[in-house]
């Protein structure tokens, strides 16, 4: 659905280039046991809040659940998405495990701290291969 026209604002392929740049956000996905996302929750709502009782693992989907859900990509390498983890907790932390088809880089961690948040960038490298990216 299109944002509606008027008054200051940006949408992309619309709006006014000089407004803000608005977006649809569905609400957080909110957790506190290992999550384990679809691809299209973690693509579509990219903002998950955990508040884990335990330390706790957020496994991504294999990169094939990734790709059959969004066959639209082909095999197009490069395109990306990004999506953020918040944990609110002080006491326990959260682990991004990934799955098949995937390759961590940034550092050696996919873990977010306590109270802390991280943001991940996922990239398609290659036919049934992903790259996540801890920024």
């Amino acid at each position: 659905m299109a944002f509606p026209v008027s008054g200051s604002g940006y949408q992309l392929g619309d709006g006014n280039e000089a407004g803000a740049n608005f977006y649809i956000q569905p609400a957080p996905m909110s957790f506190t046991t290992d999550p384990a996302p679809t691809a299209a929750q973690l693509v579509s709502t990219a903002l998950f809040i955990g508040n884990p009782g335990g330390a706790i693992n957020f496994t991504l989907p294999t990169v094939a659940s990734l790709e059959s859900a969004f066959q639209a990509l082909g095999e197009k390498p490069n395109v990306a998405f990004e999506f953020s983890i918040i944990n609110t907790n002080a006491t326990n932390a959260i682990t991004v495990i990934t799955n098949t088809g995937w390759t961590v880089t940034g550092g050696g961690s996919a873990t977010v701290a306590l109270s802390t948040s991280a943001r991940f960038q996922a990239r398609k490298t290659g036919v049934g291969t992903w790259q996540l990216y801890r920024l």
